[in-house]
């Protein structure tokens, strides 16, 4: 079984020693959009958006599975991020336009861990699966029930 230990990285934090290239390049990835995403909020009404700072607390660490997933999935063009971490599913059937790979915590950025694996598990139905993009929805809602993915 694999431990996971809440950690906060920032943009000269030390990683783990035992994180792989993947997660170190996830975690590049996600601090960059931590970086573009404080500046655009340092101009928001949020009380911490003035000093918040390009911080990432993963809660419950950060896999190698989940990096390595979400990675594949980019690599493959089957999601799409914006520079604050805003990102979607440009082949789905339909797609949330409100979802982001960080959210606002405290003076910080938490990861959103659940979003990493989701596309994750997307990739896999395509690549592994033989699933056409066409065929999933990714993150609907119906009838006030929220879902990961449908298909």
């Amino acid at each position: 079984m694999t431990k996971y230990d809440r950690i906060c990285l920032g943009p000269n934090s030390p990683w783990p020693e035992s994180w792989t290239s993947v997660q170190r390049e996830l975690n590049e990835l996600l601090l960059g959009c931590a970086e573009v995403y404080a500046s655009d909020l340092r101009v928001g009404p949020h009380p911490k958006d003035a000093i918040r700072k390009p911080y990432l607390l993963y809660e419950r660490g950060l896999g190698q599975d989940e990096a390595a997933a979400f990675l594949r999935a980019r690599r493959h063009s089957l999601v799409e991020i914006k520079p604050d971490s805003n990102f979607r599913i440009p082949n789905a059937r339909a797609c949330s336009k409100n979802l982001h790979l960080l959210s606002r915590n405290d003076d910080h950025f938490r990861v959103n861990t659940e979003a990493l694996i989701h596309v994750g598990a997307y990739a896999e139905l395509i690549l592994d699966r033989g699933w056409e993009p066409s065929m999933l929805v990714f993150d609907p809602f119906f009838s006030g029930a929220a879902l990961d993915l449908w298909g």
